[in-house]
């Protein structure tokens, strides 16, 4: 009866293997329902995981950090903390995941060192941590101990060697994606690639030639450049007009924004709002210090081993610019690894 309480007694579940199942319990009265249902059967808590990247003691590593380990016969989730001391009275960060490896949720500050364990979890409930290991971040671009910096793609942007490719799918003339020399105010007095803030509703794509990223063994691989960008803003944090990077492992048919959470300096302030054509993007429309460029740097170690295309994408919607100098400019733009 509906508002009632129904009991399943499995009696055979005692004599199962360890490991992830589903029932199915169907019941019937007016109309007939099936609902699935997980049952996990462990017969004792799993041990504890090796750690296996970062190595412990290790410097230079990324400011948002990937972490990996041994998967433990018996576990079903894994449990992981991030401390500031070694008791981890101060724990950062913390997660519960399926799989053998977690990237950090926040972004760590450069020159700080970490602390990390894991422990296994399944039916019984929790097994031993891990011994704890410690790590030290850097800055980006920079590489972890024992590697050196490896560039797979690099554009000053003085020549015109490099085959880019801008798409003015809409938007003012005068804020067409070009090389340009900068307006003044950007802190960028070379030559670089520049969208304006356009007046009327805008979507401008800069696309750079393929570029081949190497084995997951070289990371980190990254994206850096220097960039002022500057657009009409929505409050304290959104953007009625914004730029914001994309990225394709298709050879240019599709593009997924690279987002806040693979951003490593720089990040995005707010969403793109209604009118614009990317609106509900992450995107930039503040410069952090107006006059400096700032060097961006976003993760690209999920891509490892594929060609890849970057886009810049520069949108507005259908009035208003910002202060000048506005726009985005952008420098220097380097891919590289660790060898």
């Amino acid at each position: 009866t509906a508002g009632e309480t129904a009991t399943l007694l499995l009696t055979g579940a005692a004599s199962l293997a360890a490991g992830p199942y589903q029932i199915r319990i169907d019941g019937s009265a007016a109309a007939a329902r099936s609902r699935l249902v997980d049952l996990d059967v462990s017969a004792a808590p799993a041990a504890a995981p090796g750690l296996i990247s970062p190595g412990n003691a290790s410097t230079g590593i990324s400011v948002r950090p990937s972490l990996d380990w041994d998967p433990v016969p018996g576990a079903n989730r894994y449990e992981i903390v991030l401390a500031t001391d070694a008791e981890f009275a101060d724990i950062i960060d913390s997660a519960i995941v399926e799989g053998t490896e977690y990237t950090a949720a926040l972004l760590l500050p450069v020159g700080q060192t970490v602390f990390w364990r894991v422990r296994s979890l399944n039916a019984c409930g929790p097994g031993n941590w891990s011994p704890a290991r410690s790590f030290t971040t850097g800055a980006p671009g920079s590489c972890p101990t024992g590697s050196s910096p490896s560039t797979l793609f690099s554009d000053d942007v003085t020549g015109d060697a490099i085959a880019w490719t801008t798409e003015n799918i809409s938007g003012d003339a005068a804020a067409h994606w070009s090389k340009r020399t900068p307006p003044a105010g950007t802190g960028l007095a070379t030559r670089a690639w520049y969208a304006g803030n356009s007046a009327t509703t805008a979507d401008q794509r800069l696309s750079s030639p393929a570029i081949v990223l190497p084995a997951a063994a070289q990371a980190p691989i990254v994206l850096g450049f220097d960039a002022h960008h500057r657009y009409e803003t929505d409050g304290s944090t959104d953007c009625w007009d914004g730029g914001f990077v994309e990225i394709s492992t298709d050879g240019g048919a599709t593009y997924t924004p690279l987002g806040n959470l693979r951003n490593l300096a720089d990040p995005y302030p707010g969403t793109l709002s209604s009118g614009n054509p990317a609106q509900g993007e992450f995107a930039w429309c503040r410069q952090p210090q107006p006059g400096t460029p700032v060097r961006t740097w976003f993760a690209l170690d999920e891509f490892a081993g594929q060609t890849i295309r970057l886009r810049f994408r520069s949108t507005a919607d259908s009035n208003t610019v910002g202060p000048s100098p506005n726009g985005w400019a952008i420098d220097n733009i380097i891919v590289q690894s660790c060898q």
